[in-house]
């Protein structure tokens, strides 16, 4: 095997170690903050708070086109390629923020009962995104240098300082100026750390024909990943104004705790995943390997995780009593929201994988299918019936994976079923062993506390015993040599 395969080698481990240990310090810190303002704010507070995060995705999403991505696929960059797309960036995004604060009144009107702090938060949004622009060429030779790791140290100092920000300012019962300030902070300490570690200097040149060449790949990539922004994060300030943010804070609420792992596992795998598929793209027996490999430690490491949590959500709750009470009516969403992310850890790889063998239209084709299919469930849910039906419009959606498996198919011959037949069976085993432990509890006067404890670690115990008889003592040895290759 030569050396740079070794060298890829080493540095896909590395990063793949960073961004699981970055992912669970941030959901550590970002769960602490979600569960502080649903602790000790209302469920307004809530829906203003995930109406912002949602216009942050837009906001990036309209101001990137797929240059990032771009220059990631291409196979080599130079001072050109990246002072062409950072002088793009910078003027689409100024354009961007100045005609956004212009427009603040306009942006806002409709929206019920807004504290006079939203605005200061809005123009924080826009202001922030100046700020990204400037840290995206070194970002994205870290990433093509397969040094992920050091902008996963960016991505724990960025998101240390936002979550601590609104930490604190929560327990102030300040909440929403917590927001403010974590929002600048993170952004002035981003561009700061990141042109530490890979310094770069923008030249004097910018070439027309450069950019219209990435933009010919980024804009298809990017279409893919505007319409999921029309899909999720549009969908949530269309819901902001027609159910009202407080509805739409008990929604956002139970799509949170259904999702929280899933964006641990799924998205960091992706993100390590791509640049190698990416690699080997032309390679397709390496190319089968990673697909069927990405497909069995996803699954592998979220079933767990989303099951178990389905199973001991309410006896999570009720650790504190009246944190159960205020937010009870969302546990009937929760499950239904639990249910099409099991989905998503099938459609999100392989989406993934047409990306990264440039198949960008293929997923444009079904981000258009599923954009739609959003809308007309969505609207139909809130019109027909009423906001509680929504989570059932991702299930229905979430059901055309096996039409995403079949695409995949066509392109790369895998298997799925032995990919994720360990998860499955100890998956299985898992719901026994919960199912067993609460009958047993049932006989049992245990605070809720110890009982949660308790049913975690029966789960846990019964999931990774599983896992071990089928795949043998050394599970951990092999998936470090997975992740290295």
């Amino acid at each position: 095997m030569s050396s740079d395969i070794e060298k890829d080698k080493r540095k896909g481990l590395l990063s793949s170690l960073a961004l699981f240990l970055q992912s669970g310090y941030t959901a550590a810190l970002g769960f602490l903050s979600f569960f502080l303002i649903s602790f000790k704010s209302t469920a307004l507070i809530l829906g203003i708070y995930n109406t912002v995060l949602a216009t942050l995705n837009f906001l990036n999403y309209i101001t990137n086109l797929g240059l990032g991505a771009a220059l990631i696929h291409k196979k080599n960059i130079d001072d050109k390629d990246l002072s062409s797309v950072f002088y793009f960036q910078i003027g689409i995004t100024s354009a961007a923020v100045i005609i956004g604060i212009i427009f603040t009144k306009q942006v806002l009107y409709g929206f019920n009962n807004l504290p006079e702090q939203a605005v200061y938060i809005y123009w924080a949004v826009l202001i922030s995104f100046i700020f990204f622009t400037l840290k995206v060429p070194p970002s994205i030779l870290l990433e093509k240098e397969i040094k992920i790791y050091k902008n996963v140290f960016v991505q724990i100092a960025e998101n240390t300082i936002f979550y601590l920000s609104i930490i604190i300012f929560t327990f102030l019962d300040k909440p929403l100026e917590g927001i403010v300030v974590g929002i600048l902070s993170r952004a002035i300490a981003g561009v700061i750390i990141t042109y530490l570690l890979r310094p770069w200097r923008p030249k004097l040149i910018f070439s027309i024909s450069r950019l219209k060449r990435l933009l010919s790949y980024g804009i298809i990539f990017q279409g893919n990943s505007f319409l999921s922004l029309i899909k999720d994060d549009f969908v949530i300030i269309y819901l902001s104004k027609t159910i009202g943010l407080a509805n739409l804070g008990y929604l956002t609420f139970a799509k949170k705790y259904a999702e929280i792992f899933i964006r641990i596992v799924n998205d960091n795998l992706n993100r390590v995943f791509f640049p190698l598929l990416s690699k080997y793209q032309y390679k397709k027996d390496k190319l089968q390997y990673l697909v069927q490999i990405l497909l069995k430690y996803n699954s592998l490491l979220s079933f767990p995780l989303i099951v178990g949590t389905a199973l001991i959500f309410p006896d999570f709750l009720k650790i504190f009593p009246s944190y159960y009470q205020k937010w009870s009516q969302s546990i009937g969403m929760f499950y239904l929201f639990s249910i099409a992310s099991l989905f998503v850890i099938f459609n999100s790889p392989l989406i993934n994988f047409f990306n990264a063998i440039g198949k960008v239209k293929t997923s444009l084709k079904f981000m258009i299918l599923w954009t739609a299919l959003m809308w007309i469930g969505v609207v139909a849910a809130v019109n027909l019936f009423e906001y509680r039906y929504i989570p059932v419009v991702f299930i229905l959606i979430g059901l055309s994976f096996l039409l995403v498996i079949k695409t995949a198919k066509s392109y790369l011959n895998f298997w799925v079923i032995p990919a994720v037949k360990t998860t499955l069976i100890a998956t299985l085993s898992l719901i026994s062993a919960v199912i067993l432990a609460k009958f047993v509890l049932s006989y049992l006067q245990l605070p809720n506390l110890q009982r949660t404890l308790f049913l975690v670690i029966a789960g846990a115990s019964a999931y990774t015993g599983t896992v071990i008889a089928l795949e043998t003592t050394a599970i951990v040895k092999k998936f470090i040599k997975i992740l290295k290759r």
